[in-house]
């Protein structure tokens, strides 16, 4: 199984839940599953040696739900043979662009959204606050959350696609509500992000919990996005760390909509600017992490 093949394999299996997508056959088999959940179905692939290189094949269904209406499955099959036609890339893994496109068809989104501005946090949410974030109680009790410093951001460069503008910026964070401080510190600060048609969040944070008995501390893994309106864009941000395996990281993608659509190039886009910044920051095995530029 290729570096590719294994990291999308991981992935997918972290957002959508064990054995959703693996190999059916013997190490050495081209035969693979994958589960679509938001219908119950099954499908059987064939997934070539030299993928994402060469286009994988949808051979057909391998289970299918006892509760589906007669017809359905054979439905899904045809649609699911179409949407990967439209997102296979070569050289590019589709397997998470494939769910997300039955998804999209079936109504729904992978992943629950949240709302980026939560500003009001009782005592006991806060108490998970790690360095860099201060917790202060307003005049009506309330807890609210300021950070100084202030983030410290790795910016990307600048893209424009058919006058839509994406930029990115990745910024290290160490607790949930470090990410969500950092974010609103910098919609408050930065006028221009705050006027953006999105503002796409994605972050994930893994450290040791704290072991009062003297046993061996676990890991504490949290991970969440915000598609902000640009719909899916949230959990193809969350897939990306995902693949790169990178760790204690929030990005924001901003985009500023030109007035023209630009369809599933956005997400490339997208892709393309918080790649960038992650790499830009360090978080890459062996990178090493610098000092922000901004």
């Amino acid at each position: 199984m290729s570096e590719d093949l294994l990291n999308e394999q991981e992935a997918i299996n972290s957002i959508y839940g064990e054995h959703t997508f693996g190999r059916s056959g013997d190490q050495g088999s081209t035969d693979y599953f994958l589960v679509v959940p938001c219908h119950n179905i099954k499908l059987r692939l064939c997934v070539p040696f030299c993928y994402p290189e060469e286009k994988p094949q949808i051979l057909g269904i391998e289970t299918a739900g006892d509760r589906l209406q007669k017809g359905h499955a054979t439905t899904i099959l045809a649609c699911a043979r179409e949407a990967l036609s439209r997102v296979f890339s070569h050289g590019v893994v589709c397997m998470f662009d494939l769910l997300q496109e039955l998804d999209v068809d079936n109504g729904k989104t992978s992943l629950p959204n949240h709302t980026h501005g939560l500003s009001h946090l009782d005592a006991e949410s806060a108490a998970d606050v790690d360095n860099g974030t201060q917790l202060n109680e307003n005049s009506q009790g309330f807890v609210e959350l300021s950070t100084d410093p202030p983030p410290q951001w790795f910016v990307s460069s600048t893209v424009t696609m058919k006058k839509s503008v994406f930029v990115a910026r990745a910024c290290p964070v160490t607790a949930p509500l470090q990410a969500k401080a950092a974010l609103d510190h910098l919609v408050a600060k930065d006028k221009r992000v705050a006027k953006a048609t999105h503002n796409i969040t994605a972050y994930r944070i893994c450290k040791a919990s704290r072991s009062t008995t003297g046993a061996a501390s676990t890991k504490l893994i949290y991970q969440d996005c915000d598609d902000d309106g640009e719909t899916n864009a949230g959990s193809r941000l969350l897939h990306l760390l995902l693949a790169m395996d990178v760790w204690d990281v929030l990005v924001v993608v901003t985009r500023w909509y030109g007035g023209v659509q630009l369809g599933p190039d956005r997400f490339k886009m997208i892709s393309q600017v918080a790649r960038e910044a992650v790499v830009e920051g360090g978080w890459l095995r062996g990178g090493g992490r610098k000092s922000a530029k901004a």
